[in-house]
């Protein structure tokens, strides 16, 4: 009879304990799945806020210290991929494995119960490069994008602000802080919109080759678009290297209707022009210089860029002065 009830009891506990862990690994995939954890959070914000679960889960703290262990190696991807910019200060998703696999998945990577961390997809993934100064963001450079998107199937689409426009050195823009800011806000309710701040962190003029030859030297396997309107393409053939960027990546090119393609290709070197795909696009004839003009005489830019933006480009006083 005791040895009955002392199997009892511990069933009773099994079932305790069971039951503890059912609902801390629900409570904890409810605040990760979604959540979006940055490289300073996950050292500070993410373990104050779900020490009291984790405690229950010293597999989950393990995994957490060795992912912080992970940044601080100059080896490892994932703080490769910090160090380059490509995500900068992004946040990117986490994820805990189940009871039964103790892995942690960060972004693209998925570090395993021994330690060893690989990218979680073995596919082949389509990702754009989307440059340009962004003075500011507006809607025809996210339809632009979108249809581009569309077009080419892109599973990640990068905005990358430059830091200095070869194009541009002798005019005046927006400090970076705030066109990286409005960048984020416009692209926001777009899963498969990145901001990139890849050229701010490099500093100096922002030559597309090179931000090219980091995004391949992260991702070897990948295929690399280069989003461009067709006013670009026209003088694409100036750009510094040209050909290597058309090597590495496919151009996605915006057309107008009626817009005659043909005449734009015929300026470019035979190399380059299988490279491009055209993009069909909506015409929307919106400008960041016009946008810029706008708010400097007290005209209206609504349904020029997005409402965030406006909000953001108020509060901040931007485009007042000449």
């Amino acid at each position: 009879m005791a040895a009955n009830a002392c199997a009892g009891s511990r069933v009773a506990r099994s079932r305790t304990r069971t039951q503890v862990s059912i609902n801390i690994s629900f409570i904890v995939k409810v605040f990760t799945t979604q959540l979006l954890i940055s490289k300073d959070s996950i050292r500070g914000i993410l373990p104050k806020t779900l020490k009291h679960l984790l405690i229950a889960q010293p597999q989950i703290l393990r995994r957490l210290r060795q992912f912080n262990r992970l940044l601080q190696d100059d080896q490892h991807p994932l703080p490769r991929l910090q160090r380059h910019g490509v995500l900068g200060q992004e946040a990117f998703p986490i994820k805990f494995g189940s009871d039964d696999n103790h892995g942690l998945t960060i972004g693209e990577y998925t570090l395993d119960a021994g330690g060893a961390c690989e990218r979680a997809n073995n596919s082949i993934v389509r990702i754009a490069l989307f440059g340009g100064t962004f003075d500011p963001v507006h809607y025809g450079h996210l339809r632009l994008a979108e249809e581009a998107r569309e077009a080419a199937g892109l599973e990640r689409v990068l905005f990358v602000p430059a830091n200095m426009s070869p194009f541009r050195q002798q005019e005046p823009i927006s400090p970076p802080r705030h066109r990286i800011d409005m960048a984020r806000l416009a692209i926001a309710d777009n899963p498969t919109f990145e901001v990139s701040d890849i050229e701010i962190q490099r500093g100096g003029v922002s030559y597309t080759v090179d931000t090219v030859a980091t995004l391949r030297a992260l991702y070897p396997d990948d295929e690399l678009f280069l989003i461009l309107g067709v006013d670009a393409l026209q003088g694409f053939r100036g750009w510094y290297r040209a050909e290597t960027i058309a090597h590495e990546c496919i151009l996605l090119v915006g057309v107008r209707p009626n817009y005659d393609l043909q005449a734009a290709m015929g300026h470019l070197p035979d190399e380059i022009r299988p490279r491009v795909q055209p993009v069909p696009m909506t015409p929307l004839d919106i400008s960041a210089s016009d946008l810029r003009q706008r708010v400097r005489t007290g005209r209206s830019i609504r349904y020029l860029t997005p409402p965030n933006v406006i909000e953001y480009i108020q509060q901040h006083r931007l485009y007042l002065e000449p």
